[in-house]
């Protein structure tokens, strides 16, 4: 069996066509909005992760097929398609791309090519594509337990699994603009009059990628407090501490405008965010605010007081020394232990 090689030529005109067919709107794609992202290494736009690996995909497709590698699949079984790429650097429209694959390797009961994708001669992608009657990623993963995703809302997680569900529909027209735009000629798997019709294996996984930046987009609206109360499972409330502490920001990380609450202030420290956390008796967390870091413990304290479950004890170092809050820790039936400030002389 003898190695492959080919040399392509991406155009912004491929870029988005790829982008239209996946909803993509990352803007490392945008031939317009490229350097609205401060501080862009690439300094222009740059072609689909996904694009280059549906490439990658065809190239693999005639090499198996030219090498009699699809015998070996089928005679294994080998239903699963493993892709393990890592990106050395990004392509660029006009860059010339070469894709080589490897012999392919079988071993393991796993069929394995090799493939490594060079830009002008600098390496931009390696890894492998492998074959195998098992999954390789998440084999351990018990998809029994999930709820009936039938009934469940659009662009929310999902309780108590880490999963994120977002619905995308596939159709033949998205799918052939995005094989075009992956230099794949879509008679392999779409043909009307002979009813063909298979979807390439890399187009449902390029829909991952808007679903990715609706999950960040989901979280920006402070739905994220919901899913981290979901999961304080069976805190131990005898003891609950509090604290704050000050995280230091980008440099460039604010001063845009913007009609949210960024939660960045100044302080002695420059551009700060500060994290006001409760935690159980364990040290878990169990709830959480943050705010600019000029934010003093104590004037966040009545806030995150108030949105703790009644525990027997809370308790708080010097800078949270304050009667209205030992008072409001006692009217949740709490008992507050919190040092006085030494020039505080009367009382206990």
């Amino acid at each position: 069996m003898a190695k492959t090689s080919s040399t392509f030529c991406f155009q912004q005109l491929h870029i988005d066509v790829s982008r239209n067919a996946t909803d993509d709107f990352n803007l490392f794609h945008d031939p317009h909005k490229w350097h609205e992202i401060r501080q862009n290494p690439f300094q222009g736009p740059i072609v689909l992760g996904f694009q280059l690996e549906s490439l990658i995909e065809g190239q693999l497709a005639e090499h198996r097929k030219n090498n009699e590698d699809l015998k070996c699949i089928i005679e294994h079984n080998l239903s699963y398609s493993n892709y393990q790429f890592n990106f050395a650097n990004a392509v660029k429209p006009g860059q010339h791309v070469n894709v080589e694959i490897r012999p392919a390797q079988f071993k393991n009961n796993i069929l394995s090519n090799r493939v490594i994708v060079k830009a002008d001669g600098k390496l931009a992608l390696t890894g492998f594509k492998k074959e195998s009657a098992q999954p390789l990623f998440l084999p351990a993963q018990d998809f029994s337990a999930f709820p009936d995703l039938k009934q469940h809302p659009d662009r929310s997680y999902i309780s108590d699994t880490g999963f994120f569900l977002k619905r995308k529909f596939m159709n033949t027209s998205n799918a052939k603009n995005f094989l075009c735009g992956s230099f794949i000629d879509q008679s392999q798997y779409f043909d009307e009059l002979n009813d063909k019709a298979n979807f390439p294996e890399i187009f449902p996984s390029s829909l991952i990628s808007c679903a990715l930046l609706g999950a960040v987009d989901w979280s920006r609206k402070e739905k994220l407090m919901g899913i981290f109360n979901a999961l304080v499972v069976d805190p131990d409330l005898e003891w609950e501490f509090i604290d704050g502490s000050i995280v230091k920001a980008h440099q460039h990380s604010s001063g845009a405008a913007c009609e949210q609450e960024t939660a960045i202030g100044k302080s002695v420290a420059g551009n700060t965010s500060k994290i006001h956390m409760a935690v159980d008796a364990c040290g878990l967390p169990i709830h959480f605010s943050v705010t600019g870091g000029e934010v003093h413990d104590c004037k966040e304290a009545p806030k995150l007081v108030a949105e703790l479950p009644k525990g027997d004890y809370i308790v708080a170092d010097r800078g949270y020394d304050s009667e209205a809050l030992r008072l409001q820790i006692k009217d949740k039936g709490a008992v507050p232990v919190i040092p006085r400030k030494k020039e505080f002389n009367s009382g206990k």
